[in-house]
């Protein structure tokens, strides 16, 4: 589980449950009761429902109203590498695997030929292919391990 993970999901449920579903409910409820039982104002009536709408408005632009500090700080993800010493094998399967390329290319391959359907091998030879491309061409960057600091 991701850290910070629980502490957004608990919050998420706070706020469902009380700008959603509470106080609407409560402000709804109390409205109809000042309206209907004639011992309650015009005044109070728009105040109740004033509150069941705010929390609404509230539970809505909840990410706008939050202090900057307070919001959940986004990182940016490394698409295909848990982090940055991953290897490169991994990667090259999760390519062809996940990504949209991966799909696209093996939708084409059952499209060309519907007979023989496309193999996993297919795949991952074509994506191994357009990563040793880029790395002869320098538009990927690799760093390597001696070979004495390999431990397992």
């Amino acid at each position: 589980m991701a850290e910070g993970e629980i502490p957004n999901r608990i919050g998420h449920a706070i706020r469902v449950t009380v700008f959603w579903i509470s106080l609407p409910f409560i402000g709804l409820l109390l409205a109809g009761d000042r309206y209907f039982a004639d011992h309650g104002s015009a005044l109070q009536v728009a105040g109740c429902l004033a509150v069941g709408l705010l929390s609404i408005l509230v539970a809505v632009y909840w990410e706008r109203l939050l202090p900057r500090r307070w919001r959940p700080k986004a990182q940016p993800a490394l698409s295909y590498l848990s982090n940055e010493d991953s290897e490169l094998g991994g990667a090259i399967r999760d390519m062809a695997w996940r990504s949209a390329w991966g799909k696209w290319f093996t939708s084409q391959s059952l499209a060309n030929n519907p007979l023989n359907p496309p193999n996993e091998s297919l795949t991952m030879n074509a994506a191994t292919h357009i990563v040793l491309d880029a790395l002869t061409d320098g538009s990927l960057e690799v760093r390597g391990r001696k070979p004495g600091q390999i431990g397992l």
